[in-house]
This record gives C-alpha cells, sequence and structure tokens, in this order.
C-alpha cells in the first residue's frame, strides 16, 4: 500500500518536490540575469531524467526476468510432481 500525504501517493509528492527545486533553479538563474546558466539547468535535468528512465527501464527488465525464470521454475516443479503422480497410478 503505498503512503499518502493529503491524498498524494509518496512518489507523486516526490515528483511535486523535483519540480519546485527545478522552477527554484531556475527562477534564481533568471533574477540573477543569469540565462546561460538556466540553459545548464535545463541540461542537467534533462539528463538525470534520461538516467533515471533507464535505470527504471533496466530495474523493470530485471523484475520480468525474474518473474519470468520463477515461473518457468514453477511450471517444471508443477509438471515434475505430475508425472510422479502419473507414474505411482
Amino acid at each position: 500500500m503505498a503512503v499518502k500525504y493529503f491524498g498524494l501517493r509518496c512518489i507523486e509528492l516526490h515528483k511535486l518536490i523535483w519540480v519546485r527545486h527545478v522552477l527554484l533553479s531556475i527562477s534564481q538563474c533568471i533574477v540573477n540575469e543569469r540565462v546561460a546558466d538556466v540553459a545548464v539547468v535545463i541540461c542537467q535535468e534533462r539528463k538525470f531524467l534520461e538516467q533515471q528512465q533507464e535505470n527504471t527501464e533496466a530495474a523493470m527488465r530485471r523484475l520480468a526476468e525474474q518473474h519470468r525464470a520463477t515461473v518457468a521454475q514453477l511450471e517444471h516443479e508443477s509438471l515434475q510432481q505430475k508425472h510422479q503422480l502419473l507414474r505411482g497410478l
């Protein structure tokens, strides 16, 4: 069960905090008239998001592979038990 704060799931809350952080960083650059820094912040955040996406995809592939292996193992054990029962009759 997901943890909820004010009707938001924990993941959604983290996303909102991250968006706030990015917006604050960009607004500070704009206030200080550092337009080049805005581009740097946006580039850093884009790289961070791409890295996060890659990590998530890799984790999902690992989980899917583990699940397939578990299902294959259970099917194999089930077939072995079935054959043993059929031999016993």
